[in-house]
């Protein structure tokens, strides 16, 4: 490149001189190693010297790339470490892995591979070196992992048992909780069927004693004394025509005479004379206003409440009349 320059630089330094009139030319000094050139116009002197380059220096260059590359092939081969050139403590425990690592013949990654650890892995520690690295049992013989890889086995079983402590007692507060849940959601749900059974009672109750207040007062006698057997599992009483016939008879008798003996001075049960039977009873009554006063004036009293409730009698007749010293009178007959 430079014997390149060195020609173009004379070709043009030697057209220069050649279109300038009256100009000299002085080549000198030319003997293969240095070239000078002088050029005067008259005016201005133009003086270029070129230097030959020494081969020798170039030969020096080439040398010293052959020297460094010696010298990069030494650093990638650097020598093996040595296990002396650590200082290990001795200590002893097990300790668990907590993440899979990788085992070495020493305490660093400049040691050759042994093996793998895995997780939860549990190794007998022998020794600690003071970069960190453990030393432990491997394989019949002895690796080494970096610390950071390990927990001390008591110090993890502990802090997992804490961890399932935790767990139990979060998951018996939570079935806890949700056993109260339940219960007051039963009780929440027998609270309402509570009160719709409440309600549907009072609603029971209003159609019965609407039911009752349209009968006749022979018919709410009758069912009133029937809702008090049912509610000692009795069966109902049949209200008989002929009775209720002959229980009217007796209603305007106690009118005149309020007693179980007729006012001709005969029992009370010769009004059914021609009427078959083989159990009878009498329930009479003065002064009640309603159906409802009359049964529960009945009701109190334990003779006429066992006539009411008596399981032998299944047919009844009512009789109710006005006047008299108490102004109602009400007459009950029983048979079977």
């Amino acid at each position: 490149m430079l014997k390149r320059i060195l020609c173009t630089s004379i070709v043009f330094l030697l057209s220069f001189s050649a279109a300038c009139t009256g100009t000299d030319e002085a080549l000198s000094n030319i003997d293969g190693e240095n070239i000078e050139i002088s050029v005067s116009d008259g005016t201005n002197d133009i003086e270029i010297k070129v230097e030959k380059i020494d081969d020798t220096d170039k030969n020096e260059d080439e040398n010293s790339t052959e020297n460094s590359d010696d010298i990069k092939g030494e650093a990638n081969n650097p020598e093996k470490p040595n296990i002396d050139d650590f200082k290990i403590d001795d200590i002893s425990g097990e300790f668990i892995v907590l993440k899979a690592t990788v085992v070495r013949k020493g305490p660093s990654t400049d040691f050759d591979k042994l093996g793998q650890l895995a997780v939860n892995d549990v190794v007998e520690v022998v020794g600690v070196c003071e970069n960190g690295w453990y030393k432990f049992k491997f394989d019949e013989g002895e690796g080494y992992a970096n610390q950071k890889f390990f927990e001390d086995k008591a110090v993890f079983d502990k802090e997992q048992e804490e961890i399932k402590r935790q767990e139990e007692e979060k998951k018996k507060a939570e079935e806890e909780e949700k056993r109260k849940a339940e219960e007051a959601k039963k009780a929440e749900e027998a609270k309402k069927a509570e009160e719709e059974a409440r309600k549907q009672a009072e609603e029971q109750n209003a159609a019965d004693t609407a039911d009752i207040s349209n009968l006749s007062f022979v018919q709410q006698v009758v069912a009133l004394c029937n809702e008090q057997r049912a509610a000692v599992g009795l069966g109902p009483l049949t209200e008989d025509g002929t009775l209720d016939e002959r229980a009217g008879i007796r209603a305007n008798e106690i009118a005149v005479v309020f007693d179980h003996t007729r006012p001709d001075g005969s029992s009370c049960f010769s009004v059914l004379d021609g009427v078959p039977w083989t159990a009878v009873g009498e329930n009479i009554a003065a002064g009640q206003r309603t159906p409802q006063e009359v049964v529960d004036c009945w009701m109190n009293s334990q003779g006429h409440r066992d006539n009411i409730l008596n399981p032998s009698f299944n047919k009844i007749g009512v009789g109710y009349a006005e006047g008299g010293n108490y102004g109602t009178n009400w007459v009950q007959l029983f048979t079977n």
